[in-house]
């Protein structure tokens, strides 16, 4: 990124913790992109596109509060790229090891 540049500003909303970190890690990964902040539920979602206008919203279909699919209706005002998350519950579940 130069410089001059601006940074694309990111923000995450995810009810499960584990993807939000490691979302961030990928996203921050990049020279050119910055998570500006995260929530894990659609109402605060809501509020935080509203103060903090970033250039993308990464959300979950599935939160508490306000699920993913109304937060992006909510948000489309804001004229900012929309990404919507769906994984499957027992992806986030820890593996048991049986021997």
């Amino acid at each position: 990124m130069a410089e001059s540049s601006k940074p694309i500003t990111i923000l995450l909303a995810d009810d499960h913790p584990v993807v939000r970190q490691g979302l961030r890690a990928l996203l921050e990964a990049q020279a050119d992109l910055q998570v500006i902040g995260e929530t894990g539920d659609g109402l605060e979602g809501l509020r935080l596109v509203k103060q903090l206008k970033p250039d993308i919203l990464v959300a979950d279909v599935s939160m508490p509060g306000l699920n993913g699919l109304d937060l992006t209706k909510q948000v489309t005002q804001f004229h900012l790229i929309l990404a919507l998350l769906s994984f499957p519950c027992t992806a986030l579940k820890p593996l048991s090891w049986k021997r």
